[in-house]
Formats: C-alpha cells, structure tokens, sequence
C-alpha cells in the first residue's frame, strides 16, 4: 500500500485495482490478507498449482472472501491472460525486458528458461507446510503454455481464455494492475510481461510490481527496483521487499 502512494501518487483507497498473486499456496493466504487492508474495489487473483476451492470459493471459503478473491489451480506460466487486439498486444509496453535481475547482486543463481528446462516445478516457498513443493516431474508444461500464448497473439479476435470461459480478467478495466509475490517461486518477469500485454489499455495508472524473493532469481525483475527495503514485520531472515513499477502510456 506504500509502494501505492510512492510509485502511483494516489490514495490505494480510490483505486480500482487487479492483483495477481501466483504462487499463493494451497489456500488464498496472501490474498486474504491484502484484503483486510484494502476496500472492496481491490480484487484478487490468487494461483497455485495446489490451490484449493476454484471456481467454488464461496463453498471453501465464505461469500466474504468470494466477492474479493478469484482461486485458480495452474502453475502461473499456464494461467492463461485474456490479450488486447493483435496490434496493440504487439505494441504493449514491457518496461522490464527477460533476463537475469540487475537488482539482485547477491543471487549468485543464473535466471533459467522455461522452455529449455521444461519447467513445472511447485511455485511456492517452504515458508509454511501448506505450501506447494511442486511436481518436478518436468511435464513440459511449460511450452504448451507459450505456444498458447502465441496463438492467442495470432487470434484475430486477440481471445484467451481460461478453460474456455470468459472471466473477470478477461475484460474488467482497473485504476492499477499488481504482482504480487510473498516468498514465491514463479517465474515474475514472464508473468509480469504478459500482464502488461493483457492490460495494456486497461489499466490506467500502469502495473506495480511487489515481491519477498526467497531464493533462486525468480522473485525479481530484469529492471532495477524503484523502492527496496527490509521489512522487520517478516518474520523470516528473507524480508527484503522489492518494488517495480512501469507506468502506462496513459499516465
């Protein structure tokens, strides 16, 4: 909610805004609490390939946490984003360019590719033993997903969609759009990048990104953050939180 007023210049308060939050483990922890914090017109998007009470939140969950928090069980790299027309997907900002972080001077770990390593390990850290660990089974399930990604960009409609059903994602417009990753093992520069294609002309003040990384280099952004610091309030020797921001063309 900082990063809000440092990075937006805006009350969070007054914003209409989507956040993502992959690797949110087998329930909506991250979610919920964002939520305790935040009005109703902050919505979530919580995605785990453990996650529990998709599509049947109120049932899991309570009708509270069903109107804010949207549940999906996919590793992040499958979770499919609703794309802009063709052009403008082509033409979508992406601030922040794949590559290792230059941020993170003291991961000695080089970024993998998805692709070469048919990634679909567990996305989630070991913070909690309700936390994914994965299936390091390497399904490849990581290049279907691109190759989605890449007929969704030659759709003459510009139309993913998630199991065929158009959601919220698909067409909502939003005051800001978030990532959002607590101790996460999803790939954020792959995420964040398509986020930015899919809201291109739908996220007025632009895209935030807040991270917790914990090991490996998947928690950062190729671009430098805007904002780092250490939070004492984690109770966890990794507390370092992360801020990126990229405007929209609008603002």
């Amino acid at each position: 909610l900082e990063a809000c007023r440092t990075c937006v210049g805006e009350d969070f308060r007054k914003l209409r805004t989507r956040v993502f939050i992959p690797g949110d483990g087998k329930v909506p922890r991250t979610a919920a609490a964002l939520c305790l914090h935040t009005p109703a017109s902050w919505k979530c998007t919580s995605i785990d390939p453990r996650m529990v009470g998709e599509g049947n939140e109120a049932a899991f969950y309570g009708e509270y946490v069903a109107a804010r928090i949207r549940c999906f069980r996919s590793l992040s790299q499958n979770f499919v984003l609703r794309l802009p027309s063709t052009q403008s997907a082509r033409d979508a900002p992406t601030s922040f360019s794949p590559g290792r972080s230059r941020s993170s001077p003291r991961d000695p770990l080089p970024r993998r590719s998805f692709s070469e390593e048919n990634r679909s390990d567990g996305e989630t850290g070991d913070r909690e033993d309700t936390r994914d660990t994965g299936d390091r089974r390497g399904g490849g399930g990581s290049t279907a997903a691109a190759g989605t990604r890449e007929e969704g960009l030659e759709n003459a409609e510009g139309v993913e969609k998630q199991g065929g059903q158009e959601r919220e994602e698909d067409y909502e417009e939003v005051d800001l759009c978030v990532l959002l990753a607590v101790h996460s093992h999803a790939p954020l520069q792959e995420f964040f990048e398509r986020m930015q294609r899919a809201y291109a002309n739908r996220s007025r003040c632009g895209f935030l990104c807040v991270s917790l990384p914990c090991c490996g280099s998947e928690g950062f952004l190729a671009g430098a953050p805007v904002v780092r610091f250490e939070d004492p309030a984690v109770l966890s020797h990794c507390r370092e939180v992360l801020v990126y921001f990229s405007p929209s063309h609008a603002s």
